[in-house]
């Protein structure tokens, strides 16, 4: 779930609705990979058309649901050669 601002997400929003992944087929085009279907889950990067570089957009913050049944906050910091990071922090156990 796509909440906000990563700085202002402080608490669980009182009705979280959550969204599962579904993975789509690669186009066949050749190189294409397998993708995201969640049109949220699309939103985090820029990509320059012209030098083909992709930047993240470090001010979405996702709402996820942890394994334990708990809520964390996630942002793209990064995208280097494939090699993605994050930030995540907790906002409930």
């Amino acid at each position: 779930m796509l909440v906000g601002a990563f700085d202002h997400v402080n608490e669980v929003p009182s009705d979280p609705a959550t969204t599962v992944d579904s993975i789509q087929p690669a186009s066949g085009a050749p190189g294409s990979t397998e993708f995201s279907g969640h049109d949220a889950l699309n939103l985090w990067w820029d990509n320059d058309q012209v030098t083909h570089v992709t930047t993240p957009k470090p001010d979405l913050a996702y709402l996820i649901k942890r394994a334990s049944g708990g809520y964390a906050k996630l942002r793209f910091t990064n995208y280097d050669s494939g090699t993605v990071t994050v930030e995540v922090a907790v906002l409930s156990e």
